[in-house]
């Protein structure tokens, strides 16, 4: 379930500055939508469990409005007391963005403190996937930034507190997973102007805007050039330049374009979830998947770097192109 969290800004701007008064506001206003969860606002009599700031954004979000009796979610909460600090950074995010960062916090299913051990990660609503590692007892969950970096990570401070929709878990801190979509990934990456600029002059640029969530694997600029023996020239309506004075061949941007109807996979599929065999592209086709001692291939097109993750799919960066 993935809804649309339009009060969600308000809600977490406003109570970062007065958490007290947005717990009393939001019981009541939760209560229909999903009682355990409103009943647990006031922090059960206990102030270190307060988190009305969190809990008054899930239930604004709508997404326990409707659920069924046996759907299950577990939340990673931020009291507000820890949430108090962050007020001023979570004012340079906009709505959509907001969103996002809620949607990571709320994962389907109940999983309890017995499967958060180290190297293993879970599908949040936003689509990303949350990880966990766990050293000497010390259990901290993080997100993944557009390097494959951990970006983002919060100490794991109490777990298995039941509530009519599942469990709980405290954390120390927000964790801000990955707000940027595609296109503006690769955009700050950098490496791949001459993806963008082939992709905009079709309807796949349109792809990278959207909700998504879409797999690319992206050539790198070094990619179109080795694969083609040309050096791009991105203004010309022709994608080639000039090779040889006497033959003068060039290619042409549908060439180009039909390679890159492969690149694409509908969904998040980490590196993880490949194996050998085929697997079909967005376009239909059937993308041979090779595993060897330097990592995973597509085709003959390497991949560099993997799980690079985006607001609306997840990329992997390869060395090649794949033909049909």
């Amino acid at each position: 379930m993935n809804k649309t969290l339009i009060a969600l800004p308000v809600v977490l701007l406003a109570a970062c500055s007065s958490p007290r008064e947005q717990n009393t506001a939001s019981t009541a206003v939760g209560v229909q939508a999903a009682p355990g969860l409103a009943t647990m606002l006031g922090g059960e009599g206990r102030a270190e469990r307060s988190f009305g700031t969190f809990g008054s954004a899930v239930l604004s979000s709508g997404i326990f409005d409707g659920a069924d009796p046996w759907d299950e979610y577990t939340l990673i909460a931020v009291r507000d007391r820890d949430l108090a600090g962050f007020g001023s950074k979570l004012q340079t995010y906009g709505p959509s963005e907001l969103s996002t960062i809620l949607e990571f916090h709320v994962l389907p299913g109940r999983i309890g403190s017995q499967m958060l051990s180290s190297d293993t990660s879970f599908e949040t609503l936003s689509g990303q996937r949350l990880f966990v590692s766990n050293w000497g007892g010390e259990v901290e969950v993080y997100a993944r930034g557009a390097n494959g970096e951990r970006a983002s990570s919060a100490t794991v401070l109490e777990t298995d507190i039941e509530f009519e929709h599942g469990l709980l878990h405290f954390v120390d801190r927000p964790l801000v997973p990955a707000t940027d979509d595609l296109r503006t990934t690769l955009e700050r990456l950098g490496d791949f102007d001459i993806l963008l600029s082939i992709v905009d002059r079709s309807g796949v640029g349109q792809l990278l805007d959207s909700d998504g969530p879409f797999t690319l694997l992206a050539p790198t600029d070094r990619a179109f050039e080795a694969v083609y023996g040309v050096d791009f020239d991105l203004d010309s309506e022709l994608v080639g330049d000039v090779l040889d004075d006497a033959v003068e061949p060039r290619l042409l941007i549908d060439d180009v374009l039909e390679s890159l109807g492969h690149h694409m996979f509908a969904g998040r599929v980490y590196a993880r979830d490949f194996s050998t065999g085929s697997m079909n592209s967005l376009d239909g086709s059937a993308v041979e998947v090779r595993f060897g001692k330097q990592g995973f291939s597509f085709g003959d097109a390497r991949v560099m770097r993997s799980d690079l993750e985006t607001r609306n799919g997840v990329i992997h960066v390869v060395d090649g192109l794949i033909q049909g």
